[in-house]
């Protein structure tokens, strides 16, 4: 994200954080989103998934 509101941030003379306080989503309306999102079935447990993805990124990094 940092990168695609970088370059429009130059053109308009706008500081980055400026940029990214609008582009960012309010609290309620990323709820309000993700409400309206179908529940997803996974495979397995999501802690599980998210340490097999940490152990990849550490071998990767070796």
């Amino acid at each position: 994200m940092h990168r695609t509101l970088k370059e429009p941030a130059a053109w308009e003379g706008m500081p980055l954080s400026e940029i990214e306080q609008v582009a960012k989503p309010k609290m309620k309306e990323w709820l309000e989103r993700v409400a309206k999102l179908e529940p997803m079935e996974v495979d397995e447990p999501p802690a599980i998934t998210i340490r097999r993805m940490r152990d990849a990124v550490e071998v990767y990094e070796q």
